[in-house]
């Protein structure tokens, strides 16, 4: 019986994804995730465990990108962040926001009936990666802000900002 709770690692899949990571490398591993997800979402449709690693992406990226460790971090995968000096770029951001946005829709395999206990466990589930979410969001619309209202020398321009 495989593991499967209402964190954002508690799943054999998000706990697969991390070994694949250590494997891999930190970078060459979200990479290579983010092109995985990217060719299973070409039939519009991600599975359950595309959805799992999805949210541990989402969740990882963020922590790159600043956000405060959760404290449910596996410890495997915090030392492999400590160990490293990987920082994603803006469109690993903003692709790793992407997948997480689209496994809370309707339209993901995880959400479908039937696949939660209850409500309140979708929710629980959901809200475990509300750091993350908020966070990748942040850092969207900071960089996407800042590459649509740059001016020709590179330097933002002030006023309203357009999206």
């Amino acid at each position: 019986m495989g593991r499967w709770d209402n964190g954002v690692f508690d799943s054999d899949d998000a706990l697969d994804w991390i070994s694949e990571l250590e494997e891999r490398g930190l970078e060459a591993g979200i990479k290579q995730t983010l092109n995985d997800l990217q060719r299973n979402f070409r039939n519009r449709n991600l599975e359950i465990p595309d959805c799992e690693i999805s949210v541990a992406l989402a969740t990882t990226v963020a922590v790159l990108s600043g956000m405060t460790e959760p404290e449910d971090m596996p410890k495997d995968l915090a030392a492999l962040i400590a160990s490293n000096d990987y920082k994603p770029d803006p469109e690993i951001i903003s692709e790793s926001l992407r997948f997480l946005l689209y496994s809370y829709s309707e339209e993901s395999e995880i959400m479908a009936e039937g696949v939660w206990g209850s409500q309140a466990d979708m929710r629980e589930w959901m809200n475990a990666s509300a750091p993350s979410l908020s966070h990748l969001k942040n850092l969207v619309m900071e960089t996407g802000a800042m590459k649509r209202h740059a001016n020709k020398e590179g330097k933002s321009r002030r006023g309203c900002l357009w999206f």
